[in-house]
């Protein structure tokens, strides 16, 4: 186990941060759960990973908040980039950074219809969700539907 700031983190862990130093993003390279955030497995218990290294490098959570992304990068586990707040302020975060209308490249949009890469593959590489993978990927059926 190797420890940074005042928590043990246990090294499995650290192995799948990328760029864990510094002022930048400590971009998560393991499992991603629901909505495309990171997921694993601590002292046998299942979490995201950046509330956990919140937790185990800063404190506690108070009770009826919620860590928000001051980066806007869902895949970032970064204690330094995360603050807590309520799921209003949360939700005007998004809505201000437009993180919810994130676009992709026409090519990256292709590529996932036609299944050449993964929607997991694709999260990483452009730090958006899952969930809104999918609506990018349906969007397409969506489409040729109503034009025939």
């Amino acid at each position: 186990m190797r420890v940074r700031g005042e928590g043990p983190i246990p090294e499995r862990i650290w192995a799948k941060i990328k760029e864990a130093d510094g002022d930048s993003c400590w971009i998560w390279e393991g499992a991603l759960g629901a909505r495309g955030r990171p997921f694993a497995s601590f002292e046998g218990k299942s979490y995201y990973v950046h509330i956990k290294m919140y937790q185990a490098l800063v404190g506690e959570i108070a009770p009826g908040l919620i860590l928000r992304h001051t980066c806007d990068n869902i895949l970032c586990v970064s204690p330094a980039h995360l603050v807590p707040g309520t799921r209003k302020e949360n939700l005007h975060d998004s809505y201000n950074r437009s993180s919810t209308r994130k676009k992709l490249p026409q090519n990256e949009v292709d590529r996932l219809r036609k299944g050449e890469i993964s929607v997991a593959e694709l999260a990483r590489k452009y730090a958006v969700t899952v969930k809104y993978l999918y609506s990018v990927k349906q969007e397409h059926k969506r489409n040729i539907r109503w034009a025939t």
